[in-house]
């Protein structure tokens, strides 16, 4: 019986990791936080200056799942699955402690937050949303950084 080829992702990832070393549950947040940050990037292009407030809000929302998935990545690599967002918390201080290099994640993780309450409630101002996406995306880049440091040894660490 043969099995039928994985289909690649929209990342070109087919689902499986290059080193038997990385956890499966490792490889497919990284992924998905990889997609859900190119998506989030793509509906903030594209709707940008529109005044369509509910294409602003839910770019937000997949930043805010992408920083979820990434946290999630990291902690996947070190046998940890933190479940909720108290959990999450308490990996990105470890993942601070472990690369004190990135100060501030904490407060960076707090305007991916901000954007998933504006995703309820369109509070923030077009120049808020903008500064708490901004600091979101910088947030989702550290984190994918810090994940491919872990996982590829030719990488300068970070």
């Amino acid at each position: 019986m043969t099995s039928k080829p994985r289909q690649p992702s929209s990342s070109g990832n087919t689902g499986t990791s290059a080193n038997p070393d990385i956890p499966p549950g490792a490889s497919a947040h990284h992924r998905l936080a990889t997609d859900y940050s190119r998506i989030a990037e793509r509906m903030k292009n594209r709707y940008a200056g529109t005044g369509q407030t509910a294409y602003q809000c839910l770019a937000g929302e997949v930043a805010y799942n992408a920083v979820k998935q990434g946290i999630n990545a990291i902690a996947n690599l070190d046998g940890r699955d933190p479940k909720g967002n108290r959990e999450k918390l308490v990996e990105l201080d470890r993942i601070q402690q472990a690369f004190p290099k990135h100060p501030g994640l904490k407060g960076l993780s707090l305007a991916a937050l901000n954007l998933h309450f504006h995703a309820d409630q369109a509070e923030l101002t077009d120049p808020q949303w903008q500064l708490q996406y901004q600091r979101t995306t910088q947030l989702i880049s550290i984190l994918l950084e810090i994940y491919r440091s872990k996982t590829e040894p030719h990488q300068p660490s970070v």
